[in-house]
């Protein structure tokens, strides 16, 4: 490196709200056109596509130091949650990462951000960012309150706008047990499948809670958990239990997704994810001779946390995604076709043995 380069402050960042500074900046408007200093990952993909690189493998490495990073980080958030939040639905996080990619396209994380800017100076960023908030807002949805919180309102409220939540607040005995069990290291994976067998109500608000957030997605491409991550469970310092649900629940149904949600439809007819129930189907404890058979045939369990990320459209020098950590997923907001509507036939090939 040149002595002389030293003081050039524009050379060696990659910082938007530096670079528009230089005298040399070009800016750009359409975030479809690879032109100036500043690019849409549209227009990155197409320009890499067209040199003949791997764009769809490249996605996937960066998905991979995505998922990485946020699982190193994934204990201390999840301490700091419970000490400091009091409603695990209302958490949500907006993370800027920025992503150099090497000669060989091989991606290095440079930072993350906790305050990633939603600063729009051009018509590029205001179609990027303006519709990545929206999808984001839309995501993490609007959670009505407790009643507990609000209890000296609900006095001057007509009975029809008082509202229950499906949010009870804490777990029962026989919930807590359940947890327990399945986060034991020792469980292999086909033990984790039992999981999905018997669902408590606890059980029904995460998948309901999981499903519903899928459905409002938009542009966002959840990155975690998805029917190929089951390898990063054993990378967290500690199980989590909704990790195993989560997993085996999107594994079991990945090509039956309407018979997942056909099942959990069901159940919440009849109420069963709105509080504690004495319904044994919906029961998990089992008796000594049960436990010590499932251990003996290793069929059924395992390890668990959840998180979410969001990619942005965006694409400096370095690479820029945004991500969001919450309950319960990661996801990535790319720029790629939405899923294909499920085939009916392939639903009846797929029948699911726990559907009613």
């Amino acid at each position: 490196m040149a002595a002389k380069s030293l003081s050039n402050r524009f050379m060696h960042l990659t910082n938007y709200s530096v670079n528009k500074k230089n005298s040399s900046f070009t800016p750009n408007s359409d975030e479809t056109v690879c032109q100036g200093h500043k690019w849409g990952l549209k227009a990155l993909w197409r320009y890499m596509r067209a040199d003949g690189i791997d764009v769809d493998a490249l996605w996937e490495s960066i998905k991979d130091v995505v998922v990485k990073t946020i699982i190193s980080s994934e204990s201390a958030v999840s301490s700091l949650m419970k000490a400091h939040v009091h409603n695990k639905w209302s958490c949500h996080e907006l993370f800027g990462f920025d992503i150099m990619l090497d000669e060989r396209l091989k991606p290095w994380v440079l930072e993350v951000n906790i305050s990633p800017s939603l600063h729009s100076n051009s018509s590029l960023d205001e179609n990027i960012k303006g519709h990545m908030v929206r999808d984001l807002l839309n995501m993490a949805g609007f959670r009505l309150p407790s009643t507990k919180s609000t209890e000296k309102y609900h006095g001057a409220l007509p009975a029809h706008l008082k509202v229950t939540t499906c949010r009870s607040g804490g777990l029962s005995p026989d919930e807590r047990s359940k947890h327990v069990f399945y986060v034991h290291k020792h469980l292999g994976d086909a033990e984790q499948l039992s999981v999905i067998t018997t669902l408590t109500p606890d059980d029904l608000r995460i998948l309901i809670e999981t499903e519903d957030e899928f459905n409002r997605r938009g542009r966002f491409e959840r990155v975690f958990p998805t029917s190929k991550t089951n390898r990063y469970l054993n990378f967290f310092e500690t199980p989590r239990y909704y990790n195993v649900l989560l997993d085996q629940w999107i594994r079991h149904y990945r090509h039956c997704s309407l018979r997942g949600i056909e099942r959990l439809v069901s159940y919440a007819q009849k109420g069963i994810h709105l509080g504690h129930t004495s319904d044994p189907e919906h029961q998990w404890t089992r008796d000594e001779s049960q436990e010590s058979t499932l251990t003996r045939r290793r069929v059924l369990s395992a390890p668990g946390g959840v998180i979410l990320a969001s990619k942005s459209h965006h694409f400096r020098s370095s690479g820029l995604g945004r991500y969001v950590l919450g309950l319960p997923g990661i996801w990535s907001s790319a720029s790629k076709s939405r899923s294909k509507p499920v085939d009916k036939k392939q639903n009846h090939r797929n029948q699911d043995p726990h559907a009613s």
